[in-house]
């Protein structure tokens, strides 16, 4: 596969050697000559000097043999408006935008990106999920329907355990639904007379604005 990585600080560094050792033909972009040519030392790939968001660059690049372009600097207008060309004028199918205020990421979706990557959102994402602030976990945001799949495991002293899901379904929000039930290792598709035993794990699908409602259904509110 060949990749077209635009930006050779750290990030674009290292995602260019990750890409080279798992077998990838790789063309780094970089306007800045020291960084272009440390990268082109150390990892012994193809680098090109120049301003990225010029045609012209993409073209030396030979952007057009390209399969996926990652644009990674520091600057969301750069990073939006080349994989903006890359996509438009040199057909590349799949382009991927570093995000680095998350404020836009939801822009960048828009404006059609295939990814927009956040990694203050991601780093985020995983303080609430392992840590633990909250009783929920987030594992997965279904951007196109506007859903999220939210994990929430029962502790073993839960007094929720011994509730059929329709006598929960009753304190959750209507904007969210348990999907699945963990239990044992074994999936359980659940129906209303299902009971809940404790240690069980939940997977739901949930509007984002309903987590605070879920917070109160499984946390000190439903003791």
């Amino acid at each position: 596969m060949r990749s077209i990585v635009v930006g050779g600080g750290k990030v674009g560094y290292y995602l260019a050697r990750e890409l080279k050792r798992a077998g990838h033909e790789v063309t780094l972009i970089e306007r800045d000559e020291a960084h272009a040519r440390r990268v082109a030392e150390k990892l012994d790939i193809e680098v090109i000097l120049g301003d990225s968001a010029h045609p012209h660059t993409l073209a030396d690049a030979r952007a057009d043999e390209a399969d996926v372009l990652a644009a990674v600097t520091g600057l969301d207008e750069e990073n939006l408006l080349v994989c903006q060309i890359a996509k438009l004028k040199f057909g590349i199918k799949k382009v991927i935008a570093r995000v680095n205020n998350p404020e836009n990421e939801k822009i960048f979706k828009l404006l059609g990106l295939d990814e927009a990557v956040s990694s203050t959102s991601i780093i985020a994402s995983l303080i609430e999920r392992e840590i633990g602030f909250s009783r929920l976990k987030s594992l997965l945001r279904l951007e196109e329907v506007g859903m999220e799949l939210i994990e929430v495991e029962l502790e073993p002293n839960s007094p929720l355990a011994g509730k059929t899901i329709e006598a929960l379904s009753k304190h959750l929000p209507k904007a969210s639904i348990v999907a699945t039930v963990l239990r044992d290792g074994q999936a359980i598709l659940p129906r209303g007379d299902t009971k809940l035993e404790p240690s069980d794990t939940l997977l739901l699908l949930a509007k984002p604005e309903a987590k605070g409602k879920l917070e109160d259904a499984f946390g000190e509110k439903a003791r």
